[in-house]
């Protein structure tokens, strides 16, 4: 293949991976705690018809920053504040999110929106879904009615970018994942706002969707090229 023909088509797939990054990002501007992913290009060895050659890939890198946090008021919505995760139980397995927003079930399970549990460190009871008298410590140890029901589980990895992105802002860490002791800090009453502009993600898809464009004009002349090349004399 062409070098430039090459160069080319991977600069139209990189710039297409941008803009899908920077619509999901977008598609999480309201998610409580949601990071977003930043385009990263990579440099790697690639066979073409020259032989081995460096050729350029895009791939996406999560992005784990502290979000704003944003005072709400409401009990049952807490913020983290530091490196860490809450951990849910899933049908699938325990997985990892930065999003606070809790009720209660009807059998006394602080749960996710989504219905997911909480995880907990140690407990001492259900909740009681009627009362309003609702208390977590910084250090995630919950009382109700004066009474310590136990403590919630945080989670911190070594290494995060082993993480899996999941969908509404949840993560899989792999089966042989370390953790180590989250250092974050729960905020009740608040909940930590994506660390996303919406500006920024905008800029981005439309300087990417430029370059798809010039890369796509120069497949089009390429290949115009090779045509008029191979094209029989009349």
């Amino acid at each position: 293949m062409n070098r430039g023909l090459y160069s080319a088509i991977s600069a139209m797939r990189g710039s297409e991976r941008a803009i899908q990054f920077s619509a999901n990002n977008l598609a999480n501007l309201s998610t409580p705690g949601f990071k977003q992913t930043r385009t990263v290009s990579e440099q790697f060895l690639a066979l073409t018809d020259h032989g081995v050659d460096i050729a350029r890939g895009t791939v996406g890198s999560i992005d784990f920053s502290q979000g704003p946090i944003d005072e709400t008021g409401n009990p049952f919505e807490l913020a983290l504040e530091g490196d860490g995760f809450f951990a849910f139980e899933s049908p699938s397995g325990e997985v990892l999110s930065r999003q606070g927003r809790l009720v209660v079930a009807e059998d006394g399970e602080l749960v996710s929106p989504d219905g997911l549990p909480i995880a907990w460190e140690e407990r001492r009871g259900p909740l009681d879904p009627f009362s309003t008298d609702f208390s977590v410590r910084e250090d995630g140890v919950v009382s109700q009615d004066g009474r310590e029901l136990g403590k919630l589980r945080l989670v911190d990895l070594q290494d995060r970018s082993t993480l899996v992105a999941l969908s509404n802002g949840y993560y899989r860490a792999p089966l042989d994942a370390v953790e180590i002791n989250a250092t974050a800090v729960i905020h009740q009453g608040a909940v930590e706002k994506p660390n996303v502009s919406g500006i920024e993600q905008l800029v981005e898809m439309v300087a990417q969707q430029r370059s798809y464009d010039v890369a796509s004009r120069s497949v089009s002349l390429i290949s115009s090229s090779y045509e008029r090349l191979n094209r029989p004399n009349a």
